[in-house]
């Protein structure tokens, strides 16, 4: 009887660890995203139509891995990351920054709207979205996850691109 007992404790003790492991887990998740957002709640950011579509996806990955080529469900590129958002509103876009550099009308930095892109680098090799207030969600390296920042982060960005 005892060494029935004592197997009833140690499966309740078992699935109790197992619970909390779940559940830490979960908080961690949630904390990572919330890290990478910014504070930045998706709803407050304003865009509507196609932009606001493109935005809402791009916002909805924050927290995913990066991993060079990803074009998602979980794991994003700079490129990746804006042409899946981008196809959500219907519109078209290579996989590649350099060649997004090249679609849509370039607008100066004082024009910009949420869901533009932002292009880095000589020639151009990164791309963020902007999503307001000095800031782009974008998927920046390697070792790093889908976040948002300033778009100053990075480094000076060179070009603003409108779809």
């Amino acid at each position: 009887q005892l060494a029935a007992d004592k197997k009833q404790k140690d499966d309740a003790l078992a699935k109790a660890k197992a619970l909390l492991d779940s559940l830490e887990a979960k908080e961690r998740e949630r904390l990572l995203r919330e890290a990478a957002s910014g504070g930045i709640n998706p709803g407050d950011i304003s865009a509507s139509g196609r932009a606001g579509a493109a935005v809402r996806f791009a916002m909805a990955q924050v927290g995913d891995a990066y991993v060079y080529g990803a074009a998602g469900p979980n794991a994003w590129d700079c490129s990746g990351l804006t042409m899946v958002a981008w196809a959500q509103a219907g519109v078209g876009l290579p996989h590649s920054s350099s060649a997004q550099f090249g679609s849509g009308a370039h607008v100066p930095a004082s024009a910009l709207q949420p869901g533009d892109l932002v292009f880095y680098y000589s020639p151009i090799s990164h791309v963020g979205m902007y999503i307001g207030n000095g800031q782009m969600v974008h998927a920046p390296h390697s070792g790093d996850v889908v976040r948002v920042a300033s778009i100053y982060s990075t480094s000076k960005p060179v070009s603003f691109g409108r779809l």
